[in-house]
């Protein structure tokens, strides 16, 4: 090989080896680090109520019966024109008359549900006493919750002046009373002449009128209106039709023996 080219050629490899080296030995590029995102939170699974099965049936709750008061009628407590004192009284007392109501449905809640699973559990030829002894124990402790709700009632109706419970009592006992002459047609003036004496008659009582607490005064009332407003035809009418004369029986022929 000429001498020319082969000094070339060493030259070319020196010069080829130098530039690996310089790479080799320089420090590598910095690369500007990407910023690593954040795992994305994963939302809760919504809580999902269970059902009752039917093989585990929900578990029964005391259902309170209802205590119908008349300051539950919007209407009617606006008739009767309250003052303040008398709505803040009426308002207390009310509340009171609930609490009370309510530790009673605490206290004997369980009991009744208990007597109403047995009554309904009772089989054999005993179920029927059973049913009715039970039914008992429930109407009797029903009556206490039912004398509780109407002391409360009557310190609520203490409140009233005697117009007021005239007011309230009237129109209950004019609806019972007017019962008795559906029969008679009345004029509208004797309607009205029913309805003042009942008001008259409300005003004495001292809690509010109800067909099975005021049934000797609805008798009473009754009498009355026979008495002073239906004319003699209506009194004779409702005679007649109250009190029917009775057929006489008729009795067989005897048969003759010969």
């Amino acid at each position: 090989m000429p001498t020319a080219i082969r000094l070339l050629t060493v030259a070319a490899v020196l010069a080829a080896a130098t530039t690996w080296a310089s790479a080799a030995g320089a420090a590598p590029a910095k690369t500007a680090a990407k910023p690593t995102a954040k795992p994305a939170k994963t939302a809760k699974p919504a809580k999902v109520e269970e059902t009752p099965s039917a093989e585990t049936p929900a578990k029964e709750t005391f259902k309170a019966p209802p205590a119908p008061s008349f300051a539950d009628d919007a209407k009617l407590l606006a008739s009767l024109q309250l003052t303040d004192d008398q709505t803040r009284q009426l308002q207390e007392a009310r509340e009171a008359r609930g609490e009370d109501l309510a530790k009673w449905d605490q206290l004997n809640g369980k009991a009744v549900l208990s007597i109403q699973d047995r009554m309904a559990k009772a089989k054999g030829k005993t179920a029927d006493a059973t049913r009715k002894r039970l039914q008992g124990q429930l109407n009797t402790l029903y009556q206490t919750r039912t004398r509780i709700a109407a002391q409360g009632e009557r310190k609520m109706f203490a409140v009233l002046s005697p117009e007021q419970r005239g007011k309230v009592n009237g129109p209950r006992l004019a609806r019972e009373v007017l019962k008795e002459f559906s029969s008679i047609r009345l004029e509208q003036a004797q309607s009205s002449q029913v309805l003042s004496v009942c008001q008259a008659q409300g005003q004495k009582l001292n809690e509010p009128a109800s067909p099975t607490a005021q049934a000797g005064t609805v008798k009473s009332l009754v009498n009355q209106v026979v008495a002073t407003v239906l004319t003699p035809e209506q009194r004779k009418q409702y005679v007649q039709r109250k009190h029917p004369p009775k057929t006489p029986r008729k009795t067989p022929p005897v048969k003759s023996h010969k």
